[in-house]
């Protein structure tokens, strides 16, 4: 994955390798750009454990940051079987692929943790990758490289 250099004050993702939290990106500032590919992101969710009421500053390597991504609009049929998604819950967004709708829900699935869990729309946006410097969408690259994954046919 092509890094990107980024700028005091820039918005930004953390992708965390956290066990128990991989497929996350947490939202975040750049506060310092240290050089040698390293950050000094302030994160917008989370906090520092022993004073809540400061956000966590952390030091982080330029491969686990991307530009926070662009705002997608969807049509008016959302989202379809197996797409792939991000989920906002615990203070993070979380890659999962839908799996189903019943009513106004959609259910998504997390390859890292197993877990499937309905989300209203307002919680989902469209997954992207940041690739070579661009936003790539994963599932238009699978269309062209004709992927025959099967989807589970869990929508009413």
């Amino acid at each position: 994955m092509k890094t990107a250099a980024f700028r005091r004050g820039d918005r930004v993702e953390v992708a965390s390798e956290e066990e128990g939290f991989h497929g996350s990106y947490f939202e975040g500032n750049v506060v310092e750009v240290l050089g040698s590919n390293q950050y000094k992101v302030e994160y917008v969710n989370l906090v520092k454990t022993e004073d809540e009421s400061e956000l966590l500053i952390e030091t982080v390597s330029g491969e686990f940051i991307r530009p926070f991504p662009p705002r997608i609009r969807f049509g008016c049929g959302g989202f379809g079987p197996m797409e792939a998604v991000d989920a906002w819950d615990n203070d993070a967004w979380w890659v999962g692929r839908v799996t189903g709708k019943k009513g106004m829900m959609y259910h998504v699935y997390f390859d890292y943790t197993g877990d499937e869990i309905a989300y209203p729309v307002s919680k989902l946006r469209p997954h992207l990758d940041w690739s070579n410097g661009r936003w790539v969408s994963p599932d238009r690259r699978k269309k062209r490289g004709r992927d025959s994954s099967p989807a589970r046919n869990a929508f009413s």
